[in-house]
């Protein structure tokens, strides 16, 4: 009779008269002969499952009554108000999916309570307020979706204790601080596009060679996820003992072109206009000498999913450019001679090299496996630029040549990671430390490399055709 009650319940709180199904419901036959119910020993109610069928009100405290409830489906409809706290009581719920709702309110910590919970997914729904720690006493939980909600505040450390977990998805909420690195050990998760550090990584340190230039109106997720590009940049190049610049350097951050354009008018010499009109064509950074520079959103505008990960890519791609590539050249000869040098390298070089070292600093914070990048990156110039060749990328694409813009990073990547493979990962700063005035780039490369850069395109045009097989070891830690 409690059951019956519960579902009756269920029905009058969320229109059940207009579900989409709704066949023997406040009907006299069996319970597990209403749609969507099964029953278990006794004919006390164990499943309920009625995803995607118009339910639409709010969840009914009368649920916490299914003593013998396991399985709790009510996700896709257009349920509101809170989850209630006396869903907590289940002692025997094992799956509860709640996604894709209007859900509101705060996460109960009475979910905490459901020791034999495997899954609970309460993604895309509308709850705020912080995680409840009380999570990480789910010592069985496999699945943890919380993402695209409105969630704030830090993620709590108790999640580490999770041993079970295989799934966690956290992206599309407000929240800060970082990552737990127990949490390191999750297969499945979103934190590409979360847009926060490992804490490991949090408490690294920045550079002391760099100045920083933030807008007012810069969000403080946003400089954390700057501040983040550059410590993994930083740690990394640390851990292959990469030569440090003999100059400062200096980051500006702004949302304005005007200001963008009128600090890289002051840096670079450029015309204070065209330099305004670069970061009007959508340019998000730049490197030049001695300087970064990165464009953020306005403050009015959303941060979407991805957008923080983004924010820390672009910035530890820059400081690639600038520290380890244009801070590094010339560093036994006269620096200032390449300030306004028409081209330092070819530029498949240049930004192969850049994108080489942010994946590999990536995969050293554990947050992006450098294998299944690979993977997309051979699948990128297999599938799309097939027939477009390292050599067609010296020099910079127009604006409407989108193929060789790809190959220029992704065909750049596979190129200089061979490279690595044969004179080592930190060997290719030899080409930027050793170059001097009056030297083509050409002259260059064959000086730090060994070998003419024609004959570098026969050796990787080879390994193209040979399918991009895994290099041998380049020297990463």
């Amino acid at each position: 009779a409690a059951d019956k009650g519960a579902l009756v319940a269920l029905y009058n709180a969320t229109g059940g008269a207009n579900w989409t199904d709704n066949t023997n419901w406040l009907s006299d036959k069996p319970l597990n002969q209403w749609h969507g119910v099964r029953t278990g020993a006794g004919g006390r109610v164990t499943d309920i499952d009625l995803w995607n069928n118009g339910l639409n009100g709010q969840i009914p405290t009368e649920l916490g009554n299914l003593s013998n409830l396991q399985w709790l489906t009510l996700s896709g409809n257009q349920l509101s108000g809170t989850i209630p706290t006396e869903l907590g009581n289940l002692a025997n719920l094992k799956r509860v999916w709640l996604s894709h709702n209007q859900l509101s309110g705060e996460i109960p910590v009475e979910l905490g309570n459901l020791n034999n919970l495997e899954v609970l997914d309460i993604a895309y729904n509308q709850l705020s307020g912080q995680i409840p720690v009380e999570l990480g006493n789910l010592a069985k939980l496999e699945y943890l979706r919380l993402s695209d909600n409105q969630l704030s505040g830090q993620i709590p450390a108790e999640l580490g204790n999770l041993a079970n977990l295989e799934e966690l998805t956290l992206s599309g909420n407000q929240l800060s601080g970082c990552v737990p690195d127990a949490l390191k050990s999750v297969e499945d998760n979103d934190f590409d596009r979360l847009g926060l550090p490992f804490c490991s990584v949090a408490t690294l340190a920045l550079p002391d060679y760099l100045e920083w230039r933030f807008g007012e109106d810069v969000r403080p997720e946003e400089r954390q996820a700057i501040e983040h590009g550059v410590k993994l940049l930083y740690d990394w190049a640390r851990s292959i003992d990469l030569p440090e610049p003999n100059e400062d350097a200096r980051v500006y951050v702004y949302h304005e072109n005007e200001k963008l354009g009128q600090a890289y008018a002051n840096e670079t010499g450029w015309d204070v206009q065209d330099a305004i009109d670069l970061w009007s064509g959508g340019m998000r950074g730049t490197a030049a000498p001695d300087s970064i520079f990165i464009k953020t959103n306005p403050p009015d505008q959303e941060m979407e999913p991805g957008y923080l990960d983004y924010l820390t890519t672009v910035a530890a791609h820059e400081m690639v450019h600038t520290i380890y590539q244009i801070g590094l050249l010339g560093l036994n000869t006269n620096h200032s001679y390449f300030n306004r040098s028409p081209q330092y390298w070819p530029y498949w070089f240049g930004e192969g090299m850049a994108q080489l070292y942010v994946s590999l600093a990536w995969d050293r914070a554990g947050q992006r496996p450098y294998h299944l990048n690979r993977a997309g990156i051979v699948a990128t110039v297999t599938n799309f630029v097939p027939d477009v060749l390292l050599s067609d990328v010296e020099g910079l694409p127009g604006a409407e040549e989108g193929k060789r813009w790809i190959c220029l990073y992704s065909c750049g990547e596979l190129a200089v990671e061979l490279l690595a493979s044969r004179v080592g990962l930190r060997e290719l700063t030899n080409y930027h430390t050793l170059m001097q005035p009056g030297a083509t780039w050409r002259q260059s490369f064959e000086a730090a490399f060994g070998m003419k850069v024609d004959e570098f395109y026969v050796l990787f045009e080879e390994h193209r055709a040979a399918g991009f097989p895994v290099v041998e070891d380049i020297g990463a830690p």
